[in-house]
């Protein structure tokens, strides 16, 4: 049983558990000043760790050094949608084709049931979160054209995995760092997007990095909502650097949202 399947098993036990919202794909705002500082660069021996969509974790995996990306999301229904891409650009000669698919997909995606009650999975708002991840990302994107062949490529060797997990849950760290024991590897590019949101201490934040297999000089990017929408923050590199910056941006008390 390879990493994916191990987590896919058993998905609670990693603290796996949906939200009262759902935005599955990836519509933070990354300007493109910011995300150049990453690109192009990276550890051919590490690897990378990003929270959230696929489309996030494609536009790092196709555009850095890392040999492997695991996306990671709590939500179970993030993960779903970001399963659904990867069969999509596997299934499609061309972006065109691999967009028009995905697209096909939200009538069906979610049933009734899965609905009732919650944001973000009827077709209009899966059709609105997904158009703002390509607009946001723009010529990052893994359906520009001139990622789309690298992106597929990805998927086809199976150099990223998508599992669904907390990455807080301290069973689903002591998997990773097994899992980089082995390899003799780690976590050289961490994408927190809005984690640092959900967690009510600088402690507690602490914690989680600490928990991960981070190499001592992690490229760390966040996310953090000035006005409408998150925005990506400037790349940080090491623990500290990271924690500094995101006092910098929301202040000394971390729950704010």
């Amino acid at each position: 049983m390879n990493f994916e399947e191990n987590i896919a098993a058993r998905p609670k036990y990693y603290g796996a558990c949906p939200f009262p919202h759902d935005y599955p794909f990836s519509n933070d705002y990354d300007p493109l000043s910011i995300l150049k500082q990453c690109y192009k660069g990276g550890d051919s021996y590490g690897f990378i760790i990003a929270v959230g969509g696929l489309g996030n974790a494609l536009s790092l995996a196709h555009s850095r050094k890392e040999s492997f990306t695991i996306c990671v999301d709590q939500n179970p229904n993030v993960t779903k949608v970001s399963t659904v891409t990867r069969e999509a650009i596997l299934n499609s000669a061309t972006p065109d084709k691999a967009l028009k698919e995905i697209r096909t997909r939200f009538e069906t995606l979610f049933s009734s049931d899965e609905r009732r009650g919650r944001m973000g999975l009827f077709p209009r708002d899966l059709e609105f979160d997904f158009a703002c991840e390509i607009q946001s990302r723009s010529t990052t994107h893994w359906s520009y054209k001139d990622n789309y062949d690298c992106a597929r490529e990805v998927c086809e060797t199976g150099a990223i995995a998508i599992v669904s997990a907390d990455i807080a849950n301290t069973k689903f760290q002591t998997e990773l760092r097994k899992r980089a024991k082995i390899g003799n590897t780690a976590c050289s590019l961490l994408s927190m997007t809005n984690v640092h949101g959900y967690v009510p201490t600088r402690k507690a934040l602490r914690n989680i990095l600490r928990g991960l297999p981070l190499s001592r000089e992690v490229d760390i990017l966040f996310s953090e909502r000035p006005e409408q929408y998150c925005q990506v923050q400037p790349l940080t590199r090491g623990l500290e650097a990271y924690m500094q910056s995101v006092e910098d941006a929301v202040g000394s008390e971390l729950l704010h949202i």
